[in-house]
């Protein structure tokens, strides 16, 4: 999951959601990909554009279940991150 020390990620803006795929968060997906789209708000993570973020969706890179849903995310956001995350390796992000 750690490359040069740190964890590999894909990022990409879609829209004013961020997608981020990365190795997954969760101790029973040890060696999985997640999909966590991300929107604007006024409390979150900052971004490299300076604004703040949190979570909307978290899905299952695999089989696109969705692991938790805090917001309504529009289907072509979801079916642009689910590309996203298809047009590279993901198993080099778990890859040790």
């Amino acid at each position: 999951m750690l490359k040069g020390g740190r964890k590999i990620t894909a990022k990409k803006q879609i829209g004013r959601f961020i997608v981020t795929v990365w190795p997954s968060i969760y101790i029973s997906r040890l060696g999985k990909v997640d999909i966590r789209i991300c929107e604007p708000n006024t409390w979150g993570g900052r971004e490299e554009d300076g604004k703040l973020y949190t979570t909307s969706m978290l899905l299952a890179a695999e089989d696109h279940t969705v692991l938790r849903s805090y917001k309504q995310v529009p289907d072509n956001i979801i079916s642009s991150a689910v590309e996203f995350a298809r047009t590279f390796d993901s198993q080099a992000l778990v890859s040790s």
